[in-house]
């Protein structure tokens, strides 16, 4: 055990240098890394005796080419061993084999200087890494009574939030109660929150002032908080993340965040008429335009668990210029008429959940009012929170392009649901 340390410690060298010239050994470690599971000297064993039975350029990574790493791992190495059940089942894709597939990717990511210092300053928790993408569709965890959508097309860089003279059940307690948000910033400030974490302005550390740079919107008093999102793709607008441009090439960089519940306070959208001229305008299709800021006054209600990463080749300004004319001409159209009453397939779990013809129930008052808000938005789902059917309280969010209410974590429990209108 002693040489495996002493090899992930020459790893991490890589890391903040360049992976060019690594043994199979240590492309083995690091592989390995990414996978949570035990046996983990017979898998080293295995990555290597591939490592050298494929060659891989004299036995030394050099130059792989994407196609050729994604070989080496769906081919090869996934071959000897089957890969462990999904931590979250996220519709077609399988969260560790993209993860794996996606190494090839980081090494080139950790040869900037962002990397190094993540990799100095914050527990790194590979286990914790995830890709997503937006074909896997709409997805929602329940973390702490509120949503976590599929964030689509970013990539995860975990870390473990763990602070000093807390234990690990705390660090569990806060990664399964917690809600989950983000926030967006500039390239440039990356550095400094994963030394210092998220803070409100004015706090001094590392003896330098933070300095506000996101305004004063909802501000009560002179203490300005730190503004989080439930909405990547909100805290992504580039007025508040002004991506790194690599050629031509744009790179965002947004912090995935745990926000101690209660501990903040909600409002809409207050981006400036410039970057998304009317706020009544659907922004996000999985949030109301009332519910897209988290104001958090107390440092210490705030936990960084990853850096999100998104690259493209569409200049941030037309994107955002773009999506809002989709949303707007979208929102033109009344999305339906009258007063609407929803109803659920009130099926026992194991019967028919699906069949449109019922039975059907009502939705109680205040669950009807909160999709029929959400539906006149135009917004592709709707989180409902705990509904109690005949499984007991669970839960659920409703998908209003398939019209299916749907289990939130594991996604198995489906019924249909439909919308009356009241005459």
């Amino acid at each position: 055990m002693e040489k495996e340390t002493d090899h992930e410690e020459s790893i991490k060298l890589s890391e903040a240098q360049d992976y060019k010239g690594w043994s199979p050994e240590e492309v083995a470690l690091y592989v390995i890394q990414h996978i949570p599971i035990p046996q983990k000297e017979q898998r080293i064993k295995i990555i290597c005796d591939t490592f050298r039975q494929k060659n891989m350029n004299g036995e030394r990574l050099q130059q792989i080419s994407k196609s050729e790493w994604d070989e080496f791992i769906t081919r090869d190495v996934a071959h000897y061993f089957t890969l462990p059940p999904a931590e979250h089942q996220r519709g077609v894709n399988h969260p560790v084999v993209n993860t794996i597939i996606d190494i090839h990717s980081k090494l080139f990511d950790c040869r900037s200087g962002i990397w190094f210092t993540a990799l100095q300053f914050f527990k790194r928790m590979h286990s914790y890494d995830a890709v997503y993408n937006d074909e896997e569709g709409i997805w929602c965890h329940d973390r702490g009574g509120r949503p976590y959508f599929n964030p689509g097309s970013w990539r995860r860089y975990g870390f473990y939030p763990q602070l000093e003279g807390e234990t690990k059940e705390q660090v569990d307690e806060i990664m399964s109660t917690w809600h989950v948000a983000y926030h967006g910033t500039k390239f440039i400030n990356v550095n400094s929150i994963v030394q210092y974490g998220l803070v409100p302005p004015d706090t001094e550390v590392g003896g330098v002032k933070i300095v506000n740079q996101r305004g004063k919107a909802g501000t009560i008093g002179s203490k300005i908080p730190v503004y989080v999102s439930p909405s990547i793709l909100y805290a992504s607008h580039w007025c508040y993340t002004q991506p790194h441009i690599e050629k031509d090439t744009y790179i965002y960089c947004v912090f995935q965040v745990r926000v101690r519940p209660g501990s903040f306070r909600v409002q809409g959208n207050t981006l400036w008429s410039g970057g998304w001229p009317d706020k009544s305008v659907i922004y996000d299709e999985r949030f109301g335009p009332d519910e897209l800021e988290w104001l958090v006054e107390d440092a210490s209600d705030l936990r960084v668990t990853g850096l999100m990463v998104r690259k493209s080749k569409v200049n941030p300004e037309q994107f955002f210029k773009d999506l809002y004319a989709k949303h707007k001409k979208q929102t033109e159209t009344p999305r339906g008429t009258g007063k609407g009453v929803w109803k659920w397939n009130s099926s026992p779990a194991d019967g028919k959940t699906l069949d449109p013809n019922g039975p059907f129930s009502d939705y109680e008052e205040k669950t009807n009012a909160k999709l029929e808000k959400a539906y006149m938005n135009w917004q592709a789902v709707c989180y409902l929170g705990n509904v109690e059917t005949d499984t007991g309280i669970n839960p659920y969010f409703v998908d209003f392009n398939k019209m299916e209410q749907i289990r939130c974590n594991n996604h198995k429990l489906r019924r249909v649901i439909k919308r009356e209108v009241v005459k």
